[in-house]
């Protein structure tokens, strides 16, 4: 339950952020675009941006889950037999992928409602 609380919340302010940060650079991709670059390039561009971020995001919160998981399992450990903790992999993997949906999603939004 906490998870999809935690999951709803960063899917808005993943789009929020998408969809404000497209404005701001409205310019830029003009540029883009009057340099000679497709409309499917800069498209590419744009959408490879928040991909780069959700993976990045992943890797680096991978140790930070595994640092407090092994805090968990250790103090039981200390004072009854010894806890062995399982993390679902595809629970998280899914999370990963609905925000990089949600952040490629908000970029063709956003692309399209400019272009």
């Amino acid at each position: 339950m906490i998870l999809g609380i935690a999951l709803v919340y960063t899917v808005i302010v993943l789009a929020d952020t998408m969809v404000m940060a497209g404005s701001v650079r409205s310019a830029e991709l003009t540029a883009l675009r009057l340099a000679g670059a497709t409309r499917s390039r800069v498209l590419a561009v744009v959408a490879g941006e928040p991909l780069f971020a959700v993976g990045l995001g992943a890797l680096l919160g991978l140790p930070v889950a595994a640092v407090h998981l092994a805090g968990l399992a250790a103090a039981p450990a200390s004072v009854s037999a010894p806890v062995v903790v399982s993390a679902q992999w595809s629970l998280m993997g899914g999370a990963a992928g609905v925000c990089a949906l949600v952040a490629v999603g908000a970029v063709r939004r956003r692309s399209s409602a400019a272009g």
